[in-house]
């Protein structure tokens, strides 16, 4: 049935006629000045890793 009806939806917002791009579409507010910060990574259990306990 959706197949039958594939072109009654819209694909793209350039479909969409009368949306309003401002609320479609969104921007991340990212202050470039600022520099990476990595977190430490942590460990796990063996049993939560999936290796065997005996080689």
């Amino acid at each position: 049935c959706l197949r039958e009806n594939a072109d009654l939806f819209a694909w793209s917002a350039a479909e969409m006629p009368g949306l309003d791009l401002e609320v479609a579409c969104h921007q991340l507010t990212i202050d470039h000045s600022v520099s990476v910060v990595v977190q430490r990574r942590r460990r796990q259990s063996p049993e939560k890793q999936g290796l065997p306990s005996k080689l």
